[in-house]
């Protein structure tokens, strides 16, 4: 949570796989309770202090084997789940603010609105910067699924869709695909449903659903009383796609999409 400098004190947990999980780790962040009885389903494995001060960011890797944090330290680490040990860690100049996965990559925003990208799940730890933005803050990170498009939330309300070339390192990030205007207050959170279909959500208490590639906003909605909306998180269903939306009023929204991008409250917890 990057809104008004907020984070969380937590230690970085690695817990087994419940039901229907077999074989498989998950990770969540606590502040040294996870609720579980400590034993079976959500006993944790292993835990570490992950950073000084607040982590201020925390993304799992697709394939759900490495886990990136980002603290009020200026460090990015990357963890191994499977081994539960730290893989690497590197300081950056300025403090960061939203982390994404690609393609063997990993991105990172900062607070003076650059981009940098470093190689995984083996780096020298030195970073790339890719892209920015002109004066503003980099408040969301996210990669299409096809790993074409990047997507980067700002504090000044816009989402601008990058084309991420096969190797950013090398030849950085140049060309703009889009941009999505429509939010009328700091963006905070962006997820992509499909590589055609992205969510946005922000201080303004909606989410919005745009075509990724054009630009257009598809539908929006607002989301328990306007509070602002933290993060989105997919969540692939038979159904249908799911998003889980966690705003500031510390409930949590389920929201079905539709393919053409429509949005359907289900509930609120």
């Amino acid at each position: 949570n990057e809104r008004e400098g907020k984070g969380w004190e937590l230690k970085l947990k690695l817990k087994r796989g419940g039901a229907g999980t077999k074989g498989s780790n998950s990770v969540a962040g606590s502040n040294g309770s996870d609720g579980s009885d400590g034993k079976g389903e959500g006993e944790p494995e292993t835990s570490c202090d992950a950073h000084e001060g607040h982590v201020k960011c925390l993304e799992v890797s697709e394939c759900g084997r490495y886990v990136a944090t980002a603290g009020e330290d200026k460090q990015i680490k990357l963890w191994s789940v499977k081994e539960k040990k730290l893989l690497w860690s590197t300081t950056l100049p300025k403090k960061p603010s939203s982390l994404a996965f690609g393609t063997g990559y990993l991105f990172v925003g900062d607070k003076v609105g650059e981009v940098h990208c470093f190689s995984f799940p083996v780096s020298s730890g030195e970073k790339t910067t890719v892209f920015g933005h002109f004066g503003t803050i980099i408040t969301a990170l996210a990669v299409s699924p096809c790993g074409k498009y990047i997507a980067s939330g700002e504090r000044n309300k816009k989402i601008r869709v990058s084309v991420l070339p096969e190797s950013p390192e090398k030849d950085l990030v140049h060309e703009i695909q889009t941009y999505c205007v429509g939010h009328t207050s700091f963006v905070l959170t962006v997820c992509y449903v499909t590589s055609s279909i992205l969510l946005s959500g922000g201080g303004d208490g909606t989410i919005r659903s745009w075509d990724a590639v054009e630009g257009i906003e598809k539908d929006v909605l607002a989301i328990d009383g306007n509070s602002p909306v933290l993060s989105l998180v997919r969540v692939p269903t038979g159904s249908g796609d799911l998003v889980a939306v966690l705003c500031e009023s510390k409930k949590v929204s389920l929201v079905r999409v539709s393919k053409e991008g429509g949005l359907q409250s289900v509930c609120t917890m």
